[in-house]
């Protein structure tokens, strides 16, 4: 239950700052936007990992 519970608070999250890169890249920070981007997907990633490499 705690993995489903992390996992919709990171997709929760990972909208919010999916919008964040949306906004920086057409305000011409595109190398901040990517940086987010990134971040995000490793913040999505992990949860992920943890749920499907748990002992």
């Amino acid at each position: 239950m705690f993995d489903i519970i992390l996992l919709l608070s990171s997709f929760v999250a990972a909208f919010y700052a999916l919008t964040f890169a949306r906004w920086l890249m057409q305000e011409g920070n595109k190398q901040g936007g990517y940086v987010v981007f990134a971040v995000v997907m490793v913040g999505v990633a992990l949860p992920v990992y943890r749920m499907f490499m748990k002992e």
